[in-house]
């Protein structure tokens, strides 16, 4: 402890600076001495209930920065003073109006310290409890309802009628306490969602909304009043909403995305004449964006070529204008800075002068003739042919853009260098018949693999083509971005420079040109510029790699030994896509089915269900009930299996300790949970309210309780479950397999300890992850556990009896020989 609290007071002094102006002449003023940063303080605040003195000491602790020292302040205090849990109240009252994570903290420690029956709750902390816990922070009051059994006790009447005054008070702590007690049905949704949506507080709508359909189509239609559209576009695809419902946010997406390519200066107009093809409001949204930028010839070029196509009034007469007197007195300065004097203006009848190509570009150093466009089979395995013999390969990829969140992205072309010659593979002509010669490339240890952020290229093609094996990885990979990077001199100018463009630049003198990036790579042909900058973009990967070595003075083999292998799923949150003015799509089902707007849970009853004087547990029972009905019409007599996110390891091993077939995925990807989640038709439980609110595919269910024991007992009232004797311990814990070896003492030689192995008779190894088990004393605290679960008994486990001083040495020794810890197994 003192070492601890060395440390705080470090931390204390290493954070608080006092600085003093050096011209100032006054008399400096006292500074008062700090607040001495002990637990013996703390625990005198806490004693004398001085909730100001208590709100200071953890304001000047929090300075540290150090949530877990924090934490570890806060329990120690409590477990050194009496009636810990009564003066806890006090401490949560003091912390109301501060940080909300401080009461979390002080929640979270005080559960811990009952849990390890290091104290206990009495008469008086309830009491206490209810009659206090309207001066807490809204954010906690579900668990503290749990931790005191305030659900029996606060009518549910009480509850809604406290959430209206908060109501007038602050919106934000109303949605909270609404959200955690699943009140919607008492409140008007349009009241409550307007104030939030005004507030621009979203993590407060996702979770108020929930899994209600009807609730997120209200909060789209409220955001589309006030927000702008890339907001709501991001809502109706993080609500799984079917965009085709709201066809004006689309449009609304493409005009922006039109208006900054049209004023980038960066894009081809031809390329941005080609994206809108087809669509009349979009046609002429680009005539008069770029009557609005004084690119008037261009206008008149394009509508000459779309005579279908009819202006209104004040647009035809500006060209008619332009026609007949010239665009010299119509032009005026772009926004960006750009004057009239850098536009050529062409005379009338003549076609837009094109932009010649800057000589500060990087170009091609051979002819077209050694870029091949593969579209077949018979020319695919022809450039195998020189593809297997080269050394490196640079690698890019291309699509059309998506000028809305909600366009979906497939993958139009593959572009490989190898230094020689440039090969462009046609993916939507080839139709994955590709997959046996990539798949040889891309798992080719001899060859080097060289891409520019390619993990996000490769996640979307695998995203594209999940029954394709050559997206899966690449080995000997080398990410351009990070080996090739070059230091820079510490200036903001080059600390700013990101991308190709600029780190070609570094190693080769030339940067790229990027104006044919954002075009129609789905148009077939492709147009020669279209063809020079996608052979472009994968020579100059090999370029940059044979610099580096010739600098570094390093061999080929010597780059081969700091490849890596890259597989699809990593990063596969962020990939890199090439999408307009930065709008990117929102990821769906790998499967390819559309989102199901199906709820989570069977929708809550109305107000209806209410009973006067119902308590919050009777009207929580009766909505379980309903809850529960609905999860036993989807299993239909099936029984469940689940995959558990991140958050609830300890509830995955007690499900397995059941008998429960219960993957547990230690990522944060949810859409690789999703994924295994609808390919094994298992039911996804979660404790994350936002991923629930926008989930789609596969069933998924909000575990309220926070402790496993409470969650278990939660699953196996909610889905049914029985807990049949001969499943208990029936699975291993660790990887839920449920085939076991029988293994004899004598063929474990060194792989338990010898005193292990000398006391039990018979040993199980699970056939999966090869774990031992034996049945010791946690075998024998884990079946009983699991019996009390099935009785519907909570009696506490009773501690084993302390060791003695040799007893202690003689488990230790074992505890360092042993590779494999004593578990819960099977019964044998």
């Amino acid at each position: 402890m003192g070492a601890l609290l060395r440390k705080v007071i470090q931390k204390m002094e290493s954070s608080s600076t006092n600085s003093q102006d050096s011209t100032s002449t006054s008399v400096p003023v006292p500074v008062p001495a700090p607040m001495p940063m002990t637990f013996d303080k703390f625990k005198q605040l806490v004693l004398d209930n001085d909730q100001a003195g208590i709100q200071e000491f953890l304001t000047v602790l929090l300075k540290s920065k150090d949530i877990k020292l924090l934490r570890t302040v806060v329990q120690t205090s409590f477990e050194m003073m009496d009636r810990c849990v009564y003066h806890s109240i006090n401490v949560l009252i003091a912390l109301r109006e501060k940080a909300r994570f401080l009461s979390r903290i002080v929640l979270e420690s005080i559960e811990d310290v009952i849990d390890q029956r290091k104290t206990s709750v009495t008469e008086a902390d309830y009491q206490r409890a209810a009659s206090t816990w309207r001066q807490l922070n809204p954010d906690v009051l579900a668990d503290f309802f749990q931790l005191f059994k305030l659900n029996n006790v606060v009518p549910t009447d009480e509850l809604v009628e406290y959430t209206k005054q908060v109501l007038t008070e602050d919106v934000a702590d109303a949605a909270s306490v609404i959200t955690q007690f699943s009140l919607q049905s008492f409140f008007p949704a349009e009241s409550v969602l307007s104030k939030l949506v005004h507030l621009k507080r979203f993590d407060k709508v996702t979770a108020y909304v929930g899994a209600d359909a009807d609730l997120k189509r209200c909060a789209i239609g409220l955001m589309r009043d006030e927000h702008d559209a890339k907001v709501v576009a991001k809502y109706i695809a993080e609500f799984g909403l079917d965009p085709a419902d709201y066809p004006d946010i689309t449009i609304l997406l493409e005009k922006r995305s039109v208006s900054w390519m049209v004023r980038s200066g960066k894009i081809d107009m031809n390329s941005v004449a080609d994206l809108v093809e087809g669509k009349e409001e979009l046609q002429h949204f680009f005539v008069k964006e770029l009557i609005k930028t004084g690119r008037l010839a261009e206008a008149c070029s394009y509508v000459d070529s779309h005579a279908e196509l009819t202006l209104t009034e004040p647009l035809s007469t500006v060209l008619h204008e332009h026609r007949t007197s010239g665009a010299a007195l119509l032009l005026k300065p772009e926004e960006d800075g750009v004057t009239i004097s850098a536009v050529q203006t062409p005379v009338v009848g003549d076609s837009p002068a094109k932009p010649a190509v800057s000589v500060c570009h990087l170009s091609l150093p051979f002819g077209m003739d050694s870029v091949h466009f593969i579209d077949s089979i018979s020319d695919l395995e022809s450039a195998m042919v020189e593809l297997r013999a080269s050394t490196m390969l640079g690698m890019d990829a291309e699509w059309r853009p998506s000028m809305s969140q909600f366009q979906k992205l497939r993958p139009s072309i593959l572009q490989v260098g190898n230094g020689q010659r440039a090969f462009i593979l046609d993916l939507i002509q080839l139709e994955g018949a590709y997959d046996a010669y990539l798949t040889e490339l891309f798992l080719s240890e001899s060859i080097i693999k060289i891409g520019f952020a390619f993990t996000g290229d490769l996640s979307l093609l695998r995203e594209a083509n999940p029954e394709l094996k050559c997206f899966e990885r690449i080995n000997c990979y080398i990410e351009a971005e990070t080996a090739f990077k070059r230091p820079t001199n510490g200036s903001s100018s080059e600390s700013g420079k990101k991308g190709l463009s600029y780190l070609v630049e570094s190693w080769l003198g030339l940067g790229l040109c990027k104006r044919n990036q954002i075009s129609n790579w789905e148009r077939r042909p492709l147009t020669v510029e279209q063809l020079q900058y996608a052979a472009l973009d994968a020579h100059c990967l090999v370029e940059m790699a044979n610099r580096f070595m010739e600098d570094s003075k390093q061999s080929l083999n010597d780059l081969r030994a700091t490849a890596v292998v890259l597989a699809a799923n990593q990063n596969a949150d962020k990939p890199k896509r090439k999408t307009v003015n930065g709008v990117r799509q929102k990821r769906r089902s790998s499967s390819g089915d559309e989102p199901s707007n199906e709820p989570a849970v069977a929708p809550l009853s109305d107000e209806s269900l209410l009973e006067e004087g119902m308590s919050i547990a009777e009207f929580a029972a009766k909505k379980a009930e309903q809850e529960k009905a609905e999860w036993a019409r989807r299993l239909a007599g099936r029984p469940p299996t689940f995959i558990v996110d991140s958050m609830m390891g300890k509830l995955a091993r007690q499900l397995r300790g059941l008998g429960v077939d219960t993957l547990y995925l230690s990522t944060k990807n949810h859409r690789v949970l999703v994924e295994i989640a609808e390919e094994d038709r298992r039911i996804i439980l979660t404790r994350d309210r936002n991923f629930v609110a926008r989930r789609f595919g596969p069933p998924c269910y909000l575990v309220k309780a926070n402790k496993p024991k409470a969650q278990l007992r939660e699953i196996r009232d909610m889905f049914q479950l029985s807990v049949a004797e001969d499943l208990i311990c029936s699975r291993c814990s660790a990887c839920n397999g449920n085939e076991w070896v029988l293994r004899r003492p004598e063929d474990l030689h060194g792989e338990v300890s010898e005193v292990t192995r000398t006391s039990y008779d018979e040993f199980w190894q699970c056939g999966q992850c090869k774990k031992l088990y034996w049945a010791g004393k946690m075998y024998d605290m884990a079946q009983e556990h699991f019996r009390n679960l099935r009785l519907d008994v909570d009696q506490p486990t009773p501690r084993p009896p302390r060791q003695n001083k040799t007893d202690t040495q003689t488990h230790t020794q074992a505890q360092a020989q042993t590779q494999t810890q004593s578990s819960m197994t099977t019964s044998g």
